[in-house]
């Protein structure tokens, strides 16, 4: 009888496309395969055959050993690629030495599948929390300003950027820049700044005004703007942040250290928390900025001389600013502080010329000078008035051999010389020139008294003019809107001192001072904490990212 075959499809029947011979092993690998697609890798890539009717299934191999697998495939090295060899890159720019890279964008899992823009028209789906709006792929669903990358707002500064500043403000302690001979500190900061590829100048102050370097200023771009167009032709806004290397006179040696929280110099010193902590987060930004560009392009300005009545900022040309808004962290307070006014002040020096002749023998022919300019200081109005302002006598020194360390101090020639120096401040112009005005008046009446007249050499010298910031101005508004995004209430306040603030206000640059949480400027045991420090970086953050929003 005829073997009768079943329909296919039928129970037991061969499966339709399919060969019915038994399974068998693969056959030996070819050696050193040219392509890898030729290259089957064992019993692993496809299930076996189904069997026959009435045929067992094939016996498995014993466990324990698998299939050898290829070793020569596509002749690459182990881990290694075409990339291997070059410089490692960051969206395609050199990474910069000894600075965190910031996390990769997101990329496809499966080789050779890339993101691409949806059609027009289309609603992109994808996870929780994420959206394109703008042609730009946000992680919050925020708008980048269509720039395409989700590094143009700066982020929040991590824990390594904090211990970043801790081992920079050390550094930057340890360098002794009193006013004048700032060269060092100069030095360091413009390698590190030039080391990120950023453009840094420095003016012509050191020969302006007898110190050993000049201000400083660099320019970070916005996203998309590059070190010759940084503003993307003008389409990103300015902003300014400025500090000042220089302290008042330090030890021989700055030993800086955190103890329990706090910095200190570890001799007792004078740390330079004013101003170098600010600078140390201005140069920690800088790096961060330099890889995460935010949406508004920044200038980095970095005076010197500032103690000695702001003589750095007022010697330089503030005709290369390209900002309109400005901070300055400068105020030795606790954080939340906002100086919105700050007073004028116009130093005052007299040189008083007399007439000596001996002491002992004829007294009456001469007239001395230090007679009036002790008369002189005594007249002038003295501490605060009643209008705010403030007088203060310096410096009164006159006779033979003043001003001369070392030198001996003559007593029988009435004194022939003296000199006076002191200053005024005043919250707004009208006071400051009223309070000049008395000034001047009592000094003049005092050193032409009939007992003994001589001649005044007076000179008036405005070191830097007043500035009041309305509550609902832009610029206050945008650092209270940064406090409050740090955790800080705001607390503004018309003060008292002067900063490179005034300054920058008198010549068109609408600024405020905030307060950097350091205590005893100036002073012996100066300090900061630790968490004051961190968050003048994190402040700092908030006011670019709030200017580039």
């Amino acid at each position: 009888m005829a073997r009768h075959r079943p329909p296919a499809g039928a129970e037991g029947g061969p499966r339709p496309r399919r060969h019915d011979a038994p399974g068998r092993g693969p056959d030996p690998p070819a050696a050193r395969h040219p392509d890898p697609r030729d290259v089957r890798g064992g019993d692993d890539l496809r299930a076996s055959p189904p069997p026959l009717r009435g045929l067992d299934h094939p016996a498995p191999q014993a466990r324990g050993r698998r299939p050898r697998r290829r070793r020569h495939v596509a002749r690459r090295a182990p881990r290694g690629g075409h990339r291997a060899a070059g410089a490692p890159v960051l969206r395609r720019r050199a990474g910069a030495p000894r600075v965190q890279e910031p996390p990769r964008a997101p990329v496809a899992h499966l080789p050779g599948l890339r993101r691409h823009r949806a059609p027009p028209g289309h609603r992109a789906h994808g996870r929780a929390g994420r959206g394109r709006r703008g042609g730009a792929l946000v992680a919050d669903g925020s708008s980048s300003s269509g720039l395409g990358s989700l590094f143009d707002v700066p982020a929040t500064p991590s824990a390594h950027d904090h211990e970043r500043l801790r081992a920079t403000f050390a550094e930057l302690c340890a360098i002794r820049s009193p006013s004048g001979a700032e060269r060092g500190i100069a030095d360091h900061v413009l390698g590190r700044l030039r080391r990120l590829g950023l453009p840094v100048e420095e003016d012509g102050a050191a020969v302006a005004l007898g110190g050993d370097a000049g201000n400083l200023l660099c320019r970070i771009p916005a996203a998309g703007g590059t070190p010759e167009d940084p503003d993307r032709g003008g389409t990103a806004p300015w902003i300014l942040l400025c500090a000042h290397l220089d302290t008042v006179p330090v030890g021989a040696v700055v030993r800086p250290e955190c103890v329990e929280g706090t910095w200190r110099d570890a001799g007792g010193g004078v740390l330079g928390a004013d101003n170098k902590a600010t600078v140390a987060a201005l140069l920690t930004l800088a790096e961060l900025l330099a890889l995460r560009p935010a949406g508004a392009a920044v200038e980095v300005l970095l005076t010197v001389q500032e103690e000695p009545q702001l003589r750095g900022v007022t010697a330089m040309d503030h005709g290369v600013l390209r900002s309109r808004t400005g901070f300055v962290v400068d105020h030795p307070s606790p954080q939340g502080g906002l100086v919105v006014g700050a007073p004028g002040h116009v130093r005052f020096e007299a040189h008083l010329t007399g007439r000596a002749a001996h002491a002992g023998i004829a007294p009456e022919q001469g007239r001395s000078a230090v007679l009036a300019a002790a008369r002189a200081a005594l007249a002038l109005p003295a501490g605060r008035l009643a209008d705010g302002s403030t007088v203060n006598v310096g410096l009164v020194e006159g006779g033979a051999g003043a001003g001369m360390p070392g030198a001996p101090v003559v007593t029988n020639v009435v004194p022939a010389h003296a000199r006076l120096v002191g200053e005024i401040r005043a919250p707004d112009d009208e006071a400051l020139q009223r309070t000049v005005d008395a000034c001047e008046a009592a000094l003049h009446d005092a050193v032409h008294d009939r007992a003994g007249p001589v001649d005044l050499d007076l000179t008036l010298e405005t070191r830097f003019r007043p500035y009041a910031h309305a509550a609902s101005a832009p610029v206050v508004a945008a650092a209270e809107a940064a406090l409050r995004s740090v955790g800080l209430t705001p607390r503004p306040f018309a003060d008292a001192g002067g900063s490179d603030a005034n300054v920058l206000n008198a010549r068109g640059l609408a600024t405020v001072n905030l307060a950097g949480g350091n205590r005893g400027a100036h002073e012996a045991g100066e300090s900061v904490d630790d968490a004051d420090l961190g968050r003048t970086l994190d402040l700092l953050a908030a006011v670019v990212r709030g200017a580039g929003a």
